[in-house]
């Protein structure tokens, strides 16, 4: 490397760092948010991924490039597609706790490419970021604090700070869809982009409605979102030296940054229709925290307990260290765990009671199920509940569950025997992490100038394969010209009138709006016989031939109105349906 180079790469490589605790929040509400997102989708398996499903295998064909890639593909049945589903779900459990962290994540990952490739007429930008968080994951040391992993591993602890080409890519991967949506809006001299959010009433929820009737509140919040969402991408990546220890500027410039940005996510959190989308932006920028604040919580915590608790294990129990070490680790708890025999007193006590010992900071002993109820106490997580822990009632009942569970410490200490536990276990791929990182920023930044770019379609093969395709453009004015919605009115066998869809759309179901969304386009026209016939059986299921109530046919039409006050709305019928006898 060129002297130019290193000392580039060593002025900017630290502007990209990452504090393990904030990698450590990161995995938890990442593999959370995996988990919930699977658990979604098992009430819709047979509609949108089934072999009888809204989008047949047989019309996959169209949707599909060369390089996309399915699993879901393999069976098409709906048992199969379950338990590809419960698999994902399972995977993100494990990377929420930390366990087999990097095996968890390149399942969920594969999974979560797979599924998105399946049907990728329900999937929106929100699916797209998962994708990508998943794939940079990969090479990040996410179990580094606060996980099963690093607890039972035997590796040393990792730096706290991390500064690496993975660092660099997360990094720039959660602040992408903020810069970048408003290039997309900023590009076109549209900086109105909330107040038409605001207008589209397929959108409207929570705040939004009240939002809609104070214009220059929206005004106000339209113009602070542009702002923020160009300008704190680039000062957050700003290579700003540290003055002195308590004067880090890019500390404090992230300190004032990143709130904001969160704040804007709660506000498209808790006003439009987004989906997973918000969440994700959330997790995401959680991993940029910077160190000054683990460290000042560190500060706090050392002032209020400076003195950790004492546990003392059988050290001739082959896996009680590991169990509690296992315990100690989960509740994040501040403790020193040591032999029982190092200690005359513990010895004695472990001995005599068969137990475990724990010593608080006045060094009073506590046995069985009150030591696990003074670790919970003690726990920065389960700490709130600590009152209503101390119940005396509930030492009787903590000491029955310490002697069902101590017989099976073995059990739970085998979590730990395998070869994932190491946090440490670094990806010697910086230089492919870079060619990556450099072909997501190049795609993103070719697609400013339009899907159309002969040199974007150059660069789509590997990031399609990898599914690190994307396009942020969610408040861009093109994707807000106009609001539209299905109705879908019906004829009774008695002949009366009927509407077959719900006519509030902001009860749907994110998924159902995107399909239904994207069968309005026209090269999609072809799949709505597939939905209609499958309105036609969903009112008509338990109804014999000549029931009153049996739906005879409906009409699928599609209401636009565009966001331009003087314009008409337009109604376009797009399909007659009839219901066949059974």
């Amino acid at each position: 490397m060129t002297p130019f180079l290193r000392h580039f790469f060593e002025r900017i490589w630290p502007v990209f760092a990452v504090d393990l605790r904030s990698l450590a929040v990161f995995r938890f509400g990442l593999g959370l948010l995996v988990f919930f997102d699977a658990c979604g989708r098992f009430g819709d398996i047979g509609a949108f991924y089934g072999l009888d499903g809204l989008l047949p295998p047989s019309a996959l064909a169209g949707e599909l490039s060369g390089w996309r890639w399915s699993l879901h593909l393999v069976n098409h049945s709906t048992p199969f597609q379950a338990l590809l589903i419960l698999a994902q779900a399972l995977a993100g459990l494990a990377i929420a706790a930390g366990l087999r962290t990097r095996l968890a994540t390149l399942v969920a990952w594969v999974l979560a490419v797979s599924l998105c490739n399946r049907n990728p007429l329900v999937i929106g930008p929100g699916d797209a970021l998962l994708c990508a968080l998943l794939f940079w994951s990969l090479f990040l040391p996410l179990a580094g604090r606060w996980s099963i992993d690093a607890t039972l591993g035997e590796a040393p602890p990792l730096p706290a700070r991390l500064q690496s080409a993975a660092a660099v890519a997360l990094t720039l991967q959660v602040l992408s869809p903020f810069f970048f949506d408003a290039l997309h809006r900023g590009g076109s001299g549209d900086w109105a982009g909330w107040q038409r959010v605001f207008a589209l009433e397929s959108l409207e929820r929570g705040l939004a409605p009240w939002l809609a009737t104070h214009p220059q509140l929206l005004a106000a919040l339209s113009a602070w979102s542009q702002w923020l969402q160009w300008l704190g991408p680039v000062l957050l990546m700003l290579p700003l030296p540290v003055v002195a220890q308590r004067f880090d500027l890019r500390g404090i410039l992230r300190l004032l940054v990143l709130p904001q940005l969160a704040l804007l996510v709660l506000l498209m959190l808790t006003s439009t229709a987004l989906g997973l989308l918000s969440w994700l932006l959330l997790v995401g920028l959680s991993a940029l925290i910077g160190s000054g604040f683990w460290e000042a919580l560190e500060r706090r915590r050392q002032l209020r307990s400076p003195t950790p608790l004492r546990v003392f294990y059988d050290d001739g129990c082959a896996h009680c260290r590991t169990a509690c070490r296992l315990l100690i680790g989960l509740l994040l708890v501040d403790a020193d765990l040591q032999p029982a025999r190092g200690n005359r007193r513990a010895d004695t006590l472990a001995r005599a009671n068969d137990s475990w010992v724990v010593f608080d900071r006045d060094d009073s002993a506590h046995l069985r199920g009150e030591a696990l109820l003074l670790l919970i106490r003690r726990s920065p997580l389960l700490g709130w509940i600590g009152r209503w822990l101390a119940r005396p009632a509930l030492s009787a009942q903590a000491d029955r569950l310490y002697m069902q569970l101590a017989p099976h410490h073995q059990r739970w200490a085998r979590i730990g025997r395998n070869r994932w536990s190491s946090p440490a276990a670094a990806v010697r791929s910086g230089r492919w992490i870079v060619v990556a990182t450099v072909l997501v920023l190049g795609g993103n930044l070719l697609g400013l100038a339009g899907p159309g770019n002969g040199l974007l379609q150059l660069l789509s093969p590997p990031l399609q394969l990898l599914r690190l395709d994307q396009r942020w453009d969610w408040f861009a004015p093109a994707m807000l010209r106009e609001d539209a919605h299905w109705l879908a009115p019906g004829v009774l066998g008695n002949g009366a009138e009927t509407q077959v869809l719900d006519p509030d759309p902001a009860s749907d179901d994110i998924r159902w709006r995107y399909y239904e969304d994207r069968l309005a386009e026209p090269r999609h026209r072809s799949l709505l016989p597939v939905w209609a016939g499958r309105l036609c059986d969903e009112w008509n299921e338990g109804r014999p031939a000549g029931d009153a109530g049996r739906l005879a046919e409906f009409k699928l039409i599609r209401i636009v109105r565009p966001l331009d006050a003087r314009a008409q709305p337009e109604q376009r019928v797009l399909l007659r349906q009839p219901c066949a006898a059974p």
